[in-house]
């Protein structure tokens, strides 16, 4: 009897520790991973969209934090004028993963992926990322001498926003050209295009 209560409860406890929803894993990031929000931080920022208030909050530098959004398995922070984080909880075969792009910059922005489990225990990474090539519209034979060096200009840099979607499992990266003059960009714009990929 003790043996079959004891495998009761535990079948319960892994249910439970499975249904983890992106609220429950937002309270229960370590500091360490974003020090900018501090526990009292982010429970106070899930008080506020509760009772369909602005969620905004003074960080641990006395500047203002705020969620954007919160879905069951997606959250986006303006951690600073120009900081962002965002969360998706995604299924990978049987496992879960908790993907966080941090996006730092104002013109030029560029992002960064961390890959972690329900638990918040560091991931290698879980998603290749293209090559900078894979964002060049036209083949290189079509460019002239001027627009190639450009691009190798940009891809020098390896600057990329990216950005989730709150409504499904997709990954947007786009090439960050605000590094170039305002007269190079009109150049380069339609020479590059945003991919998306599937995060699974």
């Amino acid at each position: 009897m003790k043996r079959t209560l004891f495998f009761f409860l535990l079948c319960v406890l892994q249910l439970s520790a499975g249904a983890q929803t992106m609220r429950e894993m937002f309270i229960a990031m370590p500091d360490s991973i974003e020090p900018l929000l501090s526990k009292n931080n982010r429970m106070d920022m899930i008080d506020f969209v509760d009772n369909h208030m602005q969620a905004r909050v003074t960080n641990r530098l006395d500047g203002q934090s705020v969620m954007d959004t919160l879905t069951a398995d997606y959250v986006k922070v303006s951690l600073t004028g120009n900081a962002v984080m965002e969360m998706k909880l995604y299924e990978k075969g049987k496992d879960k993963v908790l993907l966080m792009v941090h996006t730092v910059g104002g013109p030029v922005k560029g992002s960064e992926l961390l890959f972690f489990t329900p638990e918040w225990k560091p991931l290698k990474a879980q998603l290749k990322l293209p090559s900078f090539r894979a964002y060049e519209v036209n083949p290189r034979e079509s460019l002239t001498a001027e627009q190639i060096e450009l691009l190798d200009g940009l891809a020098d840099m390896e600057l990329v926003e990216m950005t989730l979607s709150p409504s499904n499992s997709l990954l947007t990266l786009t090439p960050s050209i605000g590094i170039l003059s305002k007269e190079d960009q009109e150049k380069v714009k339609p020479l590059v295009k945003s991919l998306t990929l599937e995060l699974r």
